[in-house]
């Protein structure tokens, strides 16, 4: 494996940070969706429960 000069270090986790910011937003995404699905899923299930 060869040596990384300090600009290829700089640059990879530059890389690295913008990834995990990615990530971090899609997790938030992901999350929000999910808390405005659960009332949903929520009324569906009592409804289900009123029909028997």
């Amino acid at each position: 494996m060869s040596e990384n000069t300090p600009q290829d270090v700089n640059r990879i986790q530059e890389e690295a940070q913008k990834q995990d910011r990615d990530a971090k937003k899609a997790q938030e995404v992901v999350d929000d969706a999910i808390s405005k699905m659960t009332p949903q899923r929520q009324y569906e299930k009592e409804k289900e429960q009123n029909k028997r």
